[in-house]
């Protein structure tokens, strides 16, 4: 258990089983898992829970006295989610979480594909949070929110205003390539900092705490499975396509407000989806637009604000429902369907074109080698002159 008055948050993100198209999931196995979360708040094993639909995945927000990673929650998970996978196997639905199956009885639930994120709360202070969301794959798709959140002046007033923040705050990163930590404070640390997290293909914020008291202000849901010895309770697993990111930030004295939380949506931003290593454009949308919401080039992105009073979850607010965010939206369709119309032209990672010219001759006669991207013989493709 967890120590007096401290509780725990758990933020769990899945995909199951999906009808038309496999565009939405099937409500019959939505009731199911309502049904039994239902009884364990009943029983008193966990405090409170909430299921959201994020277009064709589900979000699950439990509140719970246990300690992060408990095997008491993850068991009311796993069992609740293997009644659905019977319903969606009776209906013959398309199951899309793989290791829900009769191959793989074992497993928590980072090995049957979760997005796992856990954090800590007072249970005598009021908490407000805001979980962004997102089904697809973006490399550092909070990356450049983050720094506008905890270290643009110019986005959060109380930088210069709060005493508990203009000390500043602590960037933790993640290196995926090599499976590193690094941490970066912010002011000192700022042009450093924007040096690295714009490469967002490579490095991740995982972690945001504040200078003043080292309380965590906002957590990522990334791979932490290469990085030995991570303190953080930031975790995720990597799924199967069209898995996507979600992270979580506290509102409120001493932290970002919710319209500076939410502020950086209102401006188009890129990134570059890690399957098929393509450019992305990410859109703010409403819960009920995203339940149908299926675009190639776009990255829907959910903000999902909650109070929490005595272990209780009031809400939810649907911060991405209101108008003033439709600039961005079309803004965003607009760049998107440009992008759909090149077809196999359209533009990719600067990685993928770096390996491309690899294939071109140095010199007259040159042998080609390291021709990555192509199933083709490079000497098919290149024939020394006669």
């Amino acid at each position: 258990m967890t120590p007096e008055n401290i509780h725990t948050i758990s933020i769990l993100k899945s995909n199951l089983g999906d009808f038309a198209a496999q565009i939405r999931l099937c409500p019959e196995l939505l009731d199911v898992i309502r049904e039994g979360f239902q009884i364990a708040t009943d029983e008193g094993v966990i405090l409170d829970s909430v299921i959201h639909l994020t277009g064709r995945e589900l979000l699950l927000l439990i509140t719970h006295t246990h300690d992060k990673g408990s095997s008491e929650v993850e068991g009311i998970v796993i069992d609740a989610f293997n009644a659905s996978v019977a319903i969606a196997k009776d209906l013959r639905l398309p199951i899309s979480a793989p290791l829900f199956s009769d191959e793989n009885p074992s497993g928590g639930l980072l090995e049957k594909g979760f997005t796992v994120l856990e954090f800590d709360f007072n249970l005598h202070c009021d908490e407000d949070i805001v979980v962004l969301v997102s089904d697809k794959n973006v490399g550092g798709i909070w990356n450049l929110p983050f720094y506008r959140i905890f270290a643009d002046p110019l986005n959060t007033s109380g930088l210069v205003k709060d005493a508990l923040m203009t000390e500043g705050f602590i960037f933790q990163l993640a290196d995926r390539r090599l499976g590193r930590e690094a941490e970066f404070r912010t002011p000192e640390d700022l042009h450093r900092l924007l040096s690295v997290i714009g490469g967002a293909s490579r490095y991740d914020v995982t972690t945001v705490r504040r200078v003043s008291d080292n309380e965590v202000a906002g957590l990522v849901a990334v791979n932490n499975s290469g990085i030995k010895g991570s303190p953080h309770s930031s975790i995720k697993r990597p799924q199967e396509e069209g898995s996507g990111e979600v992270a979580v930030l506290r509102c409120g004295q001493g932290f970002a407000t919710i319209e500076e939380v939410t502020a950086p949506f209102k401006s188009l931003q890129l990134g570059i989806a890690t399957e098929g290593r393509s450019l992305t454009t990410l859109m703010p949308l409403s819960l009920s637009d995203s339940l149908n919401f299926q675009v190639e080039n776009l990255a829907p992105v959910l903000a999902i604000g909650y109070s929490v009073r005595g272990g209780r979850l009031l809400g939810p607010n649907d911060l991405f429902g209101s108008p003033s965010f439709e600039s961005a939206r079309d803004c965003a369709l607009g760049l998107s369907e440009s992008l759909r119309v090149q077809g196999v032209f359209g533009p990719k990672s600067g990685l993928e074109t770096r390996s491309h010219l690899s294939v071109l001759p140095t010199s007259q006669g040159a042998e080609v080698s390291n021709l990555s991207n192509s199933n083709l013989e490079p000497q098919k493709l290149l024939r020394r002159p006669e």
